[in-house]
């Protein structure tokens, strides 16, 4: 199964990439009025290869996995943010100042 899967992928990519050699070709024609009316007559939102279409089970897994690490870590900071926001706002300070404290930072 993941030998059929492997040679459908590798398949598609490469009419994929053989499909935008032809345009990058007729787009560097000299005949300028040749490449626009190729484009109109192409439905250029073909495509082959589609990446998610070849995941398996196991790297499906280990992405959501690494997708939830980042979330929660992205969650921490923003969480780390409004409490110093918070402290700021405590000691009387407007947004703007923070601004300018980060900016300073940065």
């Amino acid at each position: 199964e993941l030998r059929g899967t492997l040679n459908v992928c590798r398949s598609n990519a490469w009419k994929e990439i053989q499909f935008l050699r032809q345009q990058l070709s007729v787009a560097s024609n000299d005949k300028g009025d040749k490449a626009i009316k190729l484009e109109s007559d192409v439905d250029a939102n073909v495509y082959w290869f589609e990446p998610s279409w070849y995941v398996d089970p196991v790297t499906r897994g280990f992405l959501k996995e690494c997708i939830k690490r980042g979330t929660e870590s992205l969650l921490q900071q923003v969480a780390d943010m409004e409490r110093q926001l918070d402290g700021y706002r405590g000691q009387g300070k407007s947004v703007l100042d923070l601004l300018d404290v980060a900016m300073k930072i940065g």
